[in-house]
């Protein structure tokens, strides 16, 4: 099994965006991102480029194994390096 981590810690939080420290692959980057709060869950979001976390071998790898799904009308198989990213935390009230 292969198993890799993904850190992440919040720097900076105001007014609906900041900064954050992203760590993969023995790397780590410093990079914006935007929060909402919708009812009990926060909502972040950030894109990020997978060549600045050394990710591009695994991009190849991946598009290696999936070439099928990713070929296009024009016989070209490709994947992009800029992933979009989504987490969702659930709210929980403190106790009083």
């Amino acid at each position: 099994v292969y198993k890799r981590q993904i850190r992440g810690r919040l720097n900076e939080a105001t007014n609906g965006s900041g900064k954050m420290i992203l760590e993969m692959n023995h790397n780590q980057n410093e990079i914006d991102y935007s929060y909402a709060a919708k009812r009990v869950t926060l909502i972040l979001k950030t894109t990020i480029n997978l060549s600045e976390w050394i990710g591009s071998d695994a991009l190849v790898s991946l598009n290696n194994e999936c070439y099928e799904l990713h070929t296009g009308l024009d016989g070209i198989s490709k994947l992009w390096p800029v992933v979009d990213i989504e987490t969702k935390f659930p709210l929980i009230k403190a106790p009083n």
